[in-house]
């Protein structure tokens, strides 16, 4: 049976991964924002945000969850801390 330590070392590699998706997406914006706009729906964008990126359901979900504000010099620099840490 896997404990409390087990748990946390999964949230916090999950957490990463995820860091790491939305830090290659923001890198990639104009990729990113083309494939969503060229997508049917939002299941449709998860798959193709997913395979520009190649990282899986998760974090293609977690890139299309992303706001605008995103964008800006600051949070990408807070963003890049994040996933290095």
């Amino acid at each position: 049976m896997p404990d409390d330590h087990d748990g946390a070392a999964v949230a916090d590699l999950l957490r990463l991964q995820i860091l790491g998706a939305v830090e290659s997406a923001l890198r990639r914006w104009p990729e990113v924002m083309a494939v969503i706009a060229a997508s049917a729906d939002r299941e449709a964008a998860t798959v193709a945000v997913g395979s520009l990126l190649e990282v899986d359901r998760i974090q293609a979900a977690a890139v299309l969850d992303l706001q605008w504000g995103a964008l800006t010099a600051d949070r990408r620099r807070q963003l890049s801390a994040g996933s290095a840490g």
